[in-house]
């Protein structure tokens, strides 16, 4: 009976310390994509100024909420699981950071503040989802770019990027560990591209 009644002192012990000391389910998650890329191509010497315009998106993915496709024709979006801002807005100052660090450009700016800027960068996201198929899964990112020659106003070059990562689990959170290598993939390509046709 004493037996019993210690198990019982310890249990109950043990269950207010792990309600003390471990963190309570969140019902809802947010998640990031904040990797930069690396072997940032660079390029020295070069005195243009590019403003990176505000990234547009298609409407499928100019949201929150995180997208997810397990049959073709279909999407969806995780019900539990959210970005912290949309795609484009997460991406953006990553592009800015990024093409700084190419050393290519006097200046990178977001905005018209100071002064005329030589190049306009107008990007679009296209597709970003997690791609669920035969047990695995990986995320796809498409992204739209265009150079812009504001002397002249003429497109001076323009691609469409495509990059697919595998994910290292089927689940939202591995969704997220691939979005970020994706994307970190993406903005060392975009800058790549930026520093050989400008």
């Amino acid at each position: 009976m004493v037996r019993t009644f210690i198990m019982l002192v310890v249990m109950t012990v043990s269950l207010s310390a792990c309600s003390l000391f471990t963190p309570v389910p969140n019902a809802n998650t947010t998640y990031l994509v904040n990797t930069m890329p690396q072997n940032i191509p660079v390029s020295r010497g070069h005195a243009g100024t590019l403003m990176v315009g505000a990234p547009d998106s298609v409407p499928l993915y100019d949201t929150v909420d995180m997208a997810y496709t397990t049959s073709p024709y279909q999407i969806a979006y995780f019900a539990k699981s959210t970005w912290a801002e949309t795609p484009a807005d997460m991406l953006r100052p990553l592009l800015v950071e990024t093409l700084h660090k190419t050393h290519h450009f006097r200046v990178v700016t977001t905005t018209q503040a100071s002064g005329a800027s030589d190049y306009v960068l107008h990007t679009q996201i296209v597709e970003f989802r997690q791609v669920f198929y035969q047990g695995a899964s990986e995320v796809h990112i498409k992204m739209a770019a265009q150079i812009v020659k504001t002397s002249t106003g003429q497109v001076i070059a323009n691609k469409l990027f495509n990059v697919v990562e595998p994910a290292p689990q089927n689940s939202p959170y591995g969704g997220v560990v691939a979005a970020n290598h994706a994307a970190a993939e993406m903005l060392r390509q975009v800058a790549e591209f930026c520093v050989t046709r400008t």
